[in-house]
């Protein structure tokens, strides 16, 4: 079993505010922590969980843990920018948003990678290898929002990240596998 942890990017961290609070970038911290952090260690782990499992045959996987709560945010109010800096603030909403992006980072990076995506079980479990870019909730793939199963938004949300990373900290970011 500890194989399995070697090659697993388990993207859980999370938060919830009442209040709008920045982080020290000054990015709306419920976004800041539950998205752009999660993006962020993806994309400065995937190089090398590429280059493992081209070596050692063992495929890596990136699980991105979700909500039911995504279900409330509607295409009109998913707006990247307005995420990072809100000019208008509600708790859920924002926590809402974060986890719609949250799937539609993990459906866009399925997609580029044809890799996989919830947590214990969908990281372990044989029964869905091979699968990428589901939604699960309690052990079982369902459906997601309309707006977390729209491919044009997830390529959205990940130029735009991508562009928003690189131009913010300086970093470079893994090119796309299909540009």
């Amino acid at each position: 079993m500890s194989k399995f942890f070697h090659y697993l990017c388990r993207n859980n961290a999370g938060k919830y505010s009442q209040k709008l609070e920045f982080s020290e970038d000054k990015i709306e911290l419920t976004f800041a922590t539950n998205y752009l952090g999660h993006f962020l260690l993806t994309e400065m782990l995937l190089g090398k969980m590429v280059e493992t499992a081209s070596e050692t045959q063992i495929q890596g996987r990136i699980v991105n843990v979700s909500s039911v709560i995504h279900n409330w945010v509607r295409s009109k109010n998913f707006c990247f920018n307005k995420m990072l800096s809100p000019k208008s603030y509600n708790g859920t909403r924002a926590y809402a948003q974060s986890k719609v992006a949250n799937i539609l980072h993990a459906k866009e990076l399925s997609r580029q990678l044809r890799g996989a995506a919830t947590t214990c079980y969908v990281a372990l479990s044989p029964n869905i290898e091979g699968l990428g870019g589901k939604y699960f909730a309690d052990c079982n793939e369902t459906q997601c929002s309309p707006l977390a199963n729209d491919d044009f938004e997830a390529r959205n949300l990940w130029k735009q990240t991508r562009a928003f990373i690189k131009r913010r900290f300086y970093l470079p970011v893994t090119p796309d596998m299909d540009s």
